[in-house]
């Protein structure tokens, strides 16, 4: 038998950090979607987040952010 020291416990804090992971991406799709961009860079954006989950996502919403904190400055 293959018994790992910390028993289940350990894959359930995985499976905790891939549902995350997941989640975060899909949230990320779902923004550059609705965003005003246009098709082409909304397909960049979309294939950067799917090439790097993590990073990808976290740049979308950097950029989301200080983008709108740009348009806000401007008004």
């Amino acid at each position: 038998m293959n018994e790992s020291v910390f028993g289940a416990g350990l894959d359930v804090l995985w499976l905790g950090i891939f549902s995350l992971v997941v989640v975060f991406l899909i949230c990320a799709l779902v923004s550059i979607n609705r965003s005003a961009l246009d098709g082409v860079t909304k397909l960049l954006w979309a294939v950067v987040s799917l090439i790097f989950p993590i990073a990808g996502p976290v740049t979308w919403f950097i950029y989301k952010g200080n983008n709108r904190a740009k348009l806000l400055s401007e008004a």
